[in-house]
């Protein structure tokens, strides 16, 4: 099965994600493959293929390197594109508060799983919301402004991500809760 890590993104930001997106959807129709509201996530770690015996070890990384993480705030703000503007690929949604805290657990996370066998990242590591994907070249793109409320991060989940023609399904495998 396909697996990552990631944080959930509370439904009323989830709206502001879906408004946000048609803003950019009146400028480019066919170009960009949007993400669905509800799969809209913060991927901590893309674990990829795994065996169903393997769930436990990543289930007991994940609980060590969330232990004596409190619940934190998250707040997003702007929007970019990988690798870049002149040439995107992927349409992100940045982070403006809560940065440090999410990066700090993606190098926890990426170490304590290279530990067990699982690749190691070696690209920065740079937090973000995926939006859309590019399907074919598009010029002119630009970002109305974005600033979402403030949420708090209660939960980290490892979550299975089965591939369709429409659209990923994505199913919780287990869910881990911060300390309060």
């Amino acid at each position: 099965m396909r697996t990552f890590i990631a944080v959930k993104i509370p439904e009323p930001v989830k709206k502001d994600i879906f408004c946000f997106q048609n803003k950019l959807k009146s400028q480019f129709t066919k170009e960009i493959k949007w993400v669905e509201p509800e799969n809209i996530h913060l991927t901590l770690k893309f674990i990829g293929e795994i065996k169903q015996e393997q769930i436990e070890s990543i289930n007991t990384v994940i609980q060590s390197c969330i232990n004596n993480t409190k619940p934190f705030q998250i707040l997003l703000a702007g929007a970019g594109a990988f690798p870049n503007l002149q040439y995107p690929k992927i349409l992100w949604i940045d982070l403006k508060e809560g940065r440090e805290k999410i990066i700090k657990l993606m190098i926890s996370l990426n170490e304590q799983l290279a530990d067990i066998g699982f690749e190691f990242e070696t690209r920065d590591l740079s937090p973000h919301l995926t939006i859309g994907r590019v399907k074919a070249p598009v010029s002119n793109l630009h970002f109305p402004p974005f600033t979402s409320d403030s949420f708090e991060i209660n939960n980290v989940y490892l979550i299975k991500s089965e591939l369709t023609r429409e659209k990923p399904i994505y199913t919780d495998i287990k869910e881990f809760l911060l300390e309060k």
